[in-house]
Order: C-alpha cells, then sequence, then structure tokens
C-alpha cells in the first residue's frame, strides 16, 4: 500500500494552481491574484460569457460567474469539455457558458475553471519570461522536488496536442497522481511547514493562512455545502459549528476533497488525515472528532509540536 499509486482527481485543484499562484505570490507580489484573465486570454472575447471583471483569484475560488446551472456542486461539463483531447478545443468548450452573476457573488464548482486557470497560468509565465511556459512544470520545479516527492507525482494528465498523446496542456482539476508519501509531505509541507523547506520560505505565508482559514482577515467564499468555505482551491469545515467540545474557538478545517471517495484533511491541531477509496465514501465528521480527541482543534498547529 505504500507503494500504490493513488488518483488526484479533484485533490489537484487544491495543491497545483494554488501553490503556483502563492509561490508567484511570495516571489513577486499578492497582485498575481488580481490580474485579469481577459488579459491572458482573448479568446474569452468570443465567449457568451462575461470576463470583463474576471480575475485570476475568481477562478481559484471557483466565483468566475459564468455558469448555466446555479448549483454549488454541479460540475456540469460546458458541451464536449472532458471528451475533447487538444487544448484550444478543450478551452473553447471551458468558455462556453454563459454569464450567470456578477465575479465573486456565486460560488459554483466547476473544473472547466480550473483548466481556464491552467492556461492563464501558463500564459503569464510565457509573457512574464520567467523562464517557464508550463505551470505544472514550474510547480515541479520548484516546490515538488524540493519535498523530494516520489517520481510519479512529477507527471500530469496532459492534453493531446498535434496528435501526439499527453504533450498538451495539464488538466489543473485533475490528472495527478499520488503515493501515501507524497500526500503526506505535501499536506505537512502546507500545514506544519507553513510553506518552508529548511530556511527557504516557497509560499507566501499570509495567502498561505487564509487558504488553510487560519487567517481571521479572509475566510474564503461560501459554498453553500454544509456551512463550508472555500479559498484557493482549499474546502474548509466548520468544526465548532458541530462539535460541541470546540464552541470555546472557531475551528475550521481546511480539507483536499476528490471524485470516487478522497479526502486529505489539514487539522488545525497540526494532524494530517488523508482517506482513498472508490466507492464513493466522504468521512467528514468522524475524522474531525477523532483528531479533537487527540489533541483540541482549539490549538493552532503553530502553537505546538504536532
Amino acid at each position: 500500500c505504500d507503494h500504490m499509486l493513488l488518483t488526484s482527481f479533484s485533490t489537484s485543484k487544491s495543491v497545483y494552481p494554488p501553490l503556483v499562484l502563492m509561490y508567484l505570490a511570495n516571489e513577486r507580489g499578492v497582485g498575481v491574484f488580481d490580474e485579469y484573465v481577459s488579459s491572458y486570454l482573448p479568446e474569452t472575447d468570443l465567449s457568451p460569457g462575461n470576463w470583463d471583471d474576471v480575475t485570476i483569484n475568481h477562478l481559484v475560488d471557483m466565483t468566475s460567474g459564468n455558469f448555466e446551472v446555479d448549483s454549488p456542486l454541479a460540475d456540469t461539463a460546458p458541451g464536449d469539455f472532458y471528451a475533447l483531447s487538444d487544448s484550444s478545443s478543450k478551452l473553447k468548450e471551458a468558455l462556453s457558458w454563459p454569464n450567470g452573476a456578477g465575479a465573486g457573488t456565486r460560488f459554483v464548482y466547476q473544473t472547466a475553471d480550473t483548466y481556464i486557470l491552467v492556461t492563464v497560468l501558463d500564459r503569464y509565465l510565457h509573457l512574464h519570461r520567467l523562464g517557464y511556459s508550463d505551470s505544472f512544470e514550474f510547480l515541479v520545479d520548484k516546490v515538488y522536488r524540493k519535498l523530494n516527492l516520489s517520481p510519479e507525482v512529477m507527471y500530469s494528465r496532459r492534453t493531446n496536442d498535434a496528435d501526439q498523446v499527453n504533450t498538451g496542456r495539464a488538466y489543473g482539476g485533475f490528472g495527478l497522481w499520488w503515493d501515501t508519501d507524497s500526500i503526506a509531505k505535501l499536506a505537512e509541507f502546507m500545514l506544519v511547514d507553513e510553506g518552508r523547506v529548511g530556511d527557504e520560505q516557497l509560499l507566501h505565508s499570509e495567502t498561505l493562512a487564509a487558504t488553510l482559514l487560519s487567517s481571521s482577515q479572509d475566510r474564503g467564499v461560501d459554498t453553500r455545502v454544509s456551512g463550508q468555505r472555500y479559498n484557493n482551491g482549499m474546502w474548509a469545515f466548520p468544526a465548532h459549528e458541530h462539535i460541541s467540545e470546540l464552541d470555546s474557538c472557531e475551528a475550521w478545517v481546511p480539507h483536499m476533497s476528490g471524485l470516487s471517495g478522497i479526502r486529505v484533511f489539514l487539522m488545525p491541531n497540526g494532524l494530517v488525515f488523508y482517506y482513498f477509496n472508490d466507492v464513493q465514501q466522504f468521512p467528514l465528521l468522524s475524522p474531525i472528532v477523532a483528531s479533537n480527541r487527540v489533541k483540541s482543534l482549539c490549538t493552532q498547529s503553530s502553537e505546538d509540536e504536532p
């Protein structure tokens, strides 16, 4: 089991585009989140949606406002998005939704928006001459290798461009692989090490704190799902509203979630819990209760050793 390859599904949304953005924010400033999508995607001019006010931050928060089904978890495919395999056609389908709400005002979970985000990040790296034109390779070089993750994690499913399989753009919203060692290292890197490797700060610390909902200044967006919030690709569950022992604090539990039954919890007490299955089992409250028994979730991970 230690060496079994595990599918990522939507856990990719938590540890691919957001980590690229937090690395860029640490190096170039948090203004990267406020860049307008249309500045990098002239294709939006031909979209039925409204992209004039949509920023990178809106995409990573799933609040682009362009959708057809106003349901937080429908994640319906625009057109043939999931069927198409070349990058330009996939982008065209991803942009095919009409406008449903103002940018930043409505959470609607859409994997297609993450693919749009990856396209923007690829073009951002290219236009700013940062030595990369591929955001996944940027992530691997800047973060994953420094964490000594397993070799299999260094690859992503990609579009099939020029009739060559897996040669185009990384999917972004899914398509990565984990083993237990790598997912544990990634979670520890974000939660316990606070985005550092040794003495090197890789991720913008304030943005990472907001992503993990440990900052009272930024609680993300309302998902309309069981009181949960969503920020920079990370879900957060209000444990204090469901566990009576936590009524003395505001205990948000950040977690990654993926199709088929994947949960990776970054408990605010410094513990990491991961669970993979393929029968649509999504544990939520039980691992949080168990973690709280080990050490109270009212104790932040930065205050004590886990």
